[in-house]
């Protein structure tokens, strides 16, 4: 007669944690195909997707690292393993989070380092000067900038990841440390000798 025990902890949680990671991964970067942010100038508005910007790449790319992080976490923890996995989620995640809740919060800032290149091509300037015009068109109102949903949603999708991660932190075992296997009822005693 077999007795159940911490077994479901080495199967059913890093599984959990890896799904919590995928789906947290996923969001992220459907976020990233969606308004980031607007400039309104003149009365015209213009739109941008988070791919569109440095910060928005940069998160795209680390939402797919994260996706693959999810994955393999679920492949290497059906052998108990794949701590390193979830600790690699939860860096990325906390990474990510910061970039896309920065961009959020800040779109002013996006939008300079986003359109510096092109102003500075456009009219034959220095980034630095670009970026200075940039800066005094937004304070001055002749700019406004409104952060879209996109960088939330790939902030909210990166912190989910991030708890997937800590999740599987806390359920899968250090290296060398074996995890606890079910417990069984011991043998029978050999019948008596005749």
């Amino acid at each position: 007669m077999a007795m159940t025990t911490p077994a479901t902890s080495t199967v059913r949680r890093p599984a959990t944690a890896a799904a919590v990671v995928l789906g947290g991964a996923l969001l992220a970067l459907v976020g990233t195909f969606l308004t980031w942010f607007e400039l309104t100038s003149a009365g015209q508005a213009t739109t941008y997707v988070g791919t569109d910007s440095t910060a928005g790449a940069g998160t795209a790319g680390f939402s797919v690292v994260l996706i693959i992080a999810g994955i393999l976490l679920f492949v290497r923890s059906r052998k108990g393993l794949g701590r390193g996995w979830a600790i690699a989620a939860t860096v990325i995640g906390a990474f990510v989070t910061f970039i896309a809740a920065y961009s959020a919060a800040a779109p002013e800032d996006s939008v300079v380092q986003f359109e510096a290149s092109s102003v500075s091509e456009q009219f034959g300037v220095s980034e630095e000067q670009a970026k200075e015009a940039i800066r005094s068109a937004v304070e001055s109102g002749q700019l406004q900038v409104a952060s879209g949903p996109g960088a939330w949603v790939s902030a909210v999708g990166a912190l989910v990841a991030l708890v997937g991660g800590i999740l599987g932190v806390r359920a899968l075992p250090k290296r060398g440390v074996v995890a606890a296997q079910p417990m069984s009822a011991p043998p029978p005693p050999p019948p008596p000798a005749p």
